[in-house]
Formats: C-alpha cells, sequence, structure tokens
C-alpha cells in the first residue's frame, strides 16, 4: 500500500460525499459518524482494514488531529495505530504535521511535515523530517522548494527543488501548463552543484475538453544526447466525460509501441471525489486547489474495469483476465454536521436546517440542479436550477444529503428534515 501524506497546503481540504452504504469503490460513510471514514481491502465492503477519524476545533474550521486505526482479529477489534497532530500559523494555514505510531504499546515520534508560505500565500517550502530515535530529535529527510514564475498561472510551481537531509540539492521539476492551465510537461534536471544533466521527462496530452489523451515518460539517454521514449498510455472518453478504455505501452523497440495490457468496460462512481495532486516518488502534495475554505470540486473516479493482457507481439491480440475493482487510497470522506459547518467550506447556507416543509440555498454561483438522496444513497428529489424554495414536505423526517450542482462545481451539505 502506497503512503499517502495528507499535505493539506490550504485549509478546508476535507470533503464531503454522498453516502455509500453498498460500493465497490473502497469506502464507506456515514451520516451519523461525522467525521470517519473507512478504508476496504480491495472494495471488498465486508473487509475493512483502517478507520481513519477526523478531530475538529470548536468552531469546525480547522482539524487538528486524525486517528487511523488498524483494524484487526477479522474486524472484531482495532488499534490505534497513528496519531497526526495539525498546527495552524497566524493566517490559519497549516503549520505543521506531525506524526506519532504506535510501538510496544507507546505513541513515539515518526515524522514531521512543516510548511512555509511566500508572501502570497502559495507554499514555498515543505520539510519533510524523519524521527531519529539514536539522536533523539527530527532529522531533515527532504526538502522541496517550490517557485512560481509563470505569469499566466501564478498559482501553479513552475519548478520544485529537491534537497536530500543527508546528500545535499539532488535535482529540480521544471513544470510547464497550457493556456488552460493544464500541466503540459514536467522536466527533471539534475542540479549544476551535482554536474547537471537531465534525468527524464513526462509530457500530457489534452483533448478540447481539457480530458488527458495521452501521458508519455521519457529517459534521458547520454550517448544519444536526447530523450528516449519508455513508457506511454492512451485514454479515450464517453460523451459524458468518462474514460471508456485505457491502453498501457511498457515497452518501445526504437519504431513501434507494444500494448501490454489496457481496461474497458470502466465503471464510474458520480458521487466519488478524487484529489487533484502534484505526485512525487514518495508522496502526493495539494498544491492549492481550493479557495479558502472551499470544498474541492468533486470528480468522477473510474471503480472497476475489464482487465486485458497483451498476449503476442500483434498489438490486436488482447487476452481477457478478469474484472477488477479498484482499491482507492484514502478518498476522505467527511459529512458536515450542519448546514452552517458545509458553509464553511463551501461558501454556500442552506436554510432552515432543521426544515419541515422546504429550504432555500444563499449562495453566490448559478444553481444548476439540486438532489437529495437519504440514508441510504437513494435519489429521493431533483431539482432544477435556482428556486426560492425546494419543496421537501413529503419527505419523513431523517438525514438527508443535498448535492448542489454550480455547473463547474459539486457541493454537498447535509440536511435534517423534521
Amino acid at each position: 500500500m502506497k503512503k499517502l501524506v495528507l499535505s493539506f497546503l490550504m485549509a478546508g481540504a476535507v470533503m464531503s460525499a454522498q453516502n455509500k452504504e453498498n460500493s465497490i469503490g473502497g469506502y464507506k460513510s456515514f451520516l451519523s459518524s461525522v467525521n470517519e471514514y473507512y478504508h476496504y481491502n480491495n472494495g471488498n465492503m465486508e473487509d475493512p482494514y483502517q478507520i481513519h477519524r477526523f478531530f475538529y476545533n470548536e468552531d469546525y474550521s480547522r482539524i487538528i488531529k486524525e486517528e487511523t486505526k488498524q483494524i484487526i482479529d477479522n474486524g472484531k477489534d482495532y488499534y490505534v495505530r497513528y496519531i497526526d497532530t495539525f498546527t495552524y500559523d497566524s493566517n490559519n494555514r497549516i503549520s505543521t504535521v506531525e506524526r506519532k505510531e504506535l510501538y510496544e504499546g507507546k505513541f513515539i515520534p515518526s515524522n514531521k511535515e512543516m510548511y512555509e508560505y511566500d508572501q502570497d500565500g502559495k507554499v514555498s517550502v515543505l520539510l519533510d523530517y524523519g524521527w531519529d530515535e539514536d539522536e533523539r530529535a527530527y532529522v531533515l529527510g527532504r526538502r522541496y522548494d517550490f517557485t512560481y514564475n509563470d505569469s499566466k498561472h501564478p498559482n501553479k510551481p513552475s519548478s520544485i527543488k529537491w534537497t536530500d537531509g543527508k546528500w545535499g540539492v539532488l535535482f529540480h521539476d521544471d513544470y510547464t501548463y497550457d493556456e488552460a492551465g493544464n500541466k503540459l510537461s514536467v522536466v527533471r534536471e539534475i542540479d549544476e552543484s551535482r554536474g547537471g544533466g537531465f534525468i527524464r521527462k513526462k509530457t500530457y496530452t489534452y483533448d478540447s475538453e481539457g480530458k488527458l489523451t495521452n501521458y508519455l515518460r521519457y529517459r534521458y539517454d547520454e550517448r544519444a544526447s536526447e530523450f528516449i521514449p519508455d513508457y506511454k498510455y492512451d485514454l479515450t472518453y464517453d460523451t459524458n466525460g468518462n474514460a471508456t478504455s485505457r491502453i498501457t505501452y511498457l515497452s518501445y523497440d526504437g519504431k513501434n509501441w507494444v500494448g501490454n495490457y489496457k481496461w474497458l468496460n470502466m465503471e464510474y462512481d458520480m458521487e466519488r471525489l478524487k484529489k487533484d495532486v502534484y505526485s512525487y516518488e514518495d508522496k502526493d502534495v495539494l498544491i492549492g486547489e481550493s479557495e479558502g475554505n472551499n470544498v474541492i470540486p468533486s470528480k468522477n473516479v473510474c471503480i472497476g474495469y475489464d482487465f486485458y493482457q497483451h498476449d503476442s507481439n500483434l498489438e490486436e491480440e488482447w487476452q481477457y483476465l478478469n474484472h477488477t475493482e479498484n482499491n482507492y487510497d484514502y478518498d476522505v470522506i467527511d459529512v458536515m454536521a450542519t448546514s452552517e459547518v458545509g458553509a464553511k467550506y463551501q461558501n454556500i447556507v442552506l436554510y432552515p436546517n432543521p426544515s419541515k416543509d422546504y429550504f432555500s440555498l444563499k449562495t453566490s454561483s448559478t444553481v444548476k440542479s439540486v438532489s437529495v438522496y437519504d440514508n441510504s444513497g437513494k435519489l429521493v428529489k431533483t431539482f432544477s436550477g435556482n428556486q426560492d424554495k425546494y419543496n421537501v414536505a413529503s419527505l419523513p423526517k431523517g438525514i438527508y444529503l443535498v448535492s448542489i450542482s454550480t455547473g463547474d462545481n459539486q457541493y454537498s451539505v447535509k440536511l435534517l428534515k423534521d
């Protein structure tokens, strides 16, 4: 299992989603549990192996602690394995995330992340420390320095420099973007203090809708003094914007690509949320994808696909293996306690709440549609466009989730029906 570092570089990176009692997507959340979510093995809803629980300050504006509980004895018991503690600066930005790990019955320091910001509020430095038991102190493992000099996309990093705590500056990654802000390329180059020279390059191609259609990775061949492609995948989409196939190529003979496997008949959960991250080899870091306390927009996530393997040198010949269910690492699910709490994250106010016959929405955005889901995740009401009042008089008393679409973004607010 790949480690996911919860690097929330802006407050409000916790997301809300529709309750799913029976999903193959790998998680399960409950409207009655305000800040707890489960992580399952390979989408098996009967086989949870971790529980993640968030603790907030009094006004629910900050995460102050996260507990990771490991489930044991076939789900009959659990123990707290990790405790992450968050601290903030005077501008309500995360300054440190410190993890302690259970070891021989005691929680001992494990690692710590520290964030520094520039005058515009963007992350300028990320320091990643590991605990040295012999020294009884934190020791710097990696340092990441962020540079922003793209005039068209000032909030996106143009370069990220890697420094090792022991070996010094290693290399830097340089980013380019298209007019829409989509990442076009990442070039990794050895630092000049170590002699310089390219290491690798990644390129990204998009369709007219801004969806990724091709990813291509190169290694740098010093003898030939050029980048040589060594890995790629191609994506196709349906009219709803969901990928319908992904073909991955792991071999290039200098002239032709050979397909090794592909996904077809991909299934989607329209309510899943996926973080938009810049990926490093050893961590995922969120870079400015939220505005203040706004919820990060939801994105459709593939939860299953038919898996084919390339079975010969002829690219047309594929062998069907099985239907695979995705197991997503740490899709954070948080159901807000009240609409006032939801408003903190979404700049959307639902009132009155609790509601008896109707509710109204106060927002600066244009509402395209509103959907109401019951506690089992069933769609029970739909509304189109902005309305003064949304009639829910026919619904029985209980807890509901109101999903609000503004066209570009999708938000969720909890509703208590009297």
